[in-house]
């Protein structure tokens, strides 16, 4: 069963906002602010905040004003959203019969401990202690983790079937999916148009490329406004049929080392060397299996994990405390 709070005073504490240095730098009272609990256990902004608060930045730097708090609002929703799912998994996993034996717990904390290139315990503790927690907290979540997966894998096991004919059927029914398209490797030189020398530029450019065209990369990183001066003006490689209009229209018959141009853009003029052409390229069946299998199986497993977590949280009380 699912509720949604409404009291103003557990969402966040008084005299609280939502305004961009709140997001970015949330109180030690802020911390405390509830956001969500489920079965009568809080979740607090202290929970979520270490893992949306990267993505927090990022939107700072996109937005402001309402679309800000908003776009906030929906980062800390799903963070909180998928604490709530974790917890109730726990939760099942702590009435079941079996239990993850400690040679296991002990094995994965030992692995820790190499990844981290410590060998014994003492400074495998000292480590932790050093990043703000303790071999008893490490213990704690790393065993909640292992939980997780297993009951995550025996739903998994006992839910998802990929046959032979499944792959096949898929395979039939997206050949887009499996054809690699006509790509090019281009490199540019791009002159502003409101360079003063623009005529004399295009001149020089033109004529040096007419008798030298290997010193390219040596004039776009001389004149080039466009990205990848550094690199001879390198765009990478790109799908034919993604190029822009003006492009497709000068690179009518792709030839590696073949230079276009002048090209008339509405950015300034440009230069064009084909530095490779790629034809478009067919995977058969055989090559394609395995990546169909991939794709199915982590469909599978997504709607398999929503499904059980729903079924989880029509037997939970969960309240949210965030604004409607």
């Amino acid at each position: 069963m699912i509720r949604i709070g409404i009291l103003a005073g557990l969402f966040f504490c008084a005299g609280m906002t939502l305004a961009a240095d709140f997001a970015l730098r949330p109180s030690e009272t802020q911390m405390d602010s509830v956001l969500a609990s489920v079965n009568g256990d809080a979740i607090t902004l202290h929970d979520i905040i270490g893992k949306t608060r990267a993505e927090e930045y990022q939107l700072y730097s996109g937005r402001s004003g309402k679309e800000l708090e908003k776009a906030i609002i929906n980062v800390r929703r799903k963070a909180v959203d998928d604490l709530i799912d974790r917890k109730l998994i726990i939760a099942d996993y702590q009435q079941q019969e079996y239990k993850i034996p400690n040679r296991d717990i002990e094995s994965e904390m030992d692995a820790a401990a190499t990844k981290m290139g410590v060998r014994g315990r003492l400074e495998f503790a000292r480590k932790l202690e050093e990043g703000g927690t303790s071999v008893t907290e490490f213990r704690k979540q790393l065993e909640e983790h292992m939980a997780v997966q297993l009951m995550l894998f025996r739903q998994y096991a006992t839910r998802i079937t990929i046959t032979p004919r499944d792959i096949y059927q898929y395979y039939e029914a997206h050949p887009d999916e499996f054809i690699q398209p006509e790509s090019l490797e281009l490199a540019m030189i791009l002159l502003a148009p409101d360079r003063q020398d623009l005529d004399a530029a295009v001149s020089d450019i033109k004529e040096t490329l007419a008798q030298q065209p290997e010193r390219f990369a040596e004039l776009a990183y001389r004149y080039t406004a466009g990205p990848g001066a550094e690199k001879g003006g390198s765009l990478g490689v790109i799908e034919r049929k993604r190029l822009r209009p003006e492009f497709v229209g000068a690179i009518i018959d792709p030839q590696a080392d073949k230079i276009y141009g002048p090209i008339q853009t509405k950015d300034g003029i440009a230069f064009l060397k084909v530095l490779a052409f790629h034809n478009a390229v067919e995977n058969g069946f055989e090559q394609s299996k395995e990546p169909i299998r991939e794709k199915l199986e982590k469909e599978m497993r997504e709607t398999v994990r929503k499904q059980y977590v729903e079924s989880l949280r029509r037997k939970a009380i969960i309240r949210y405390f965030f604004p409607e």
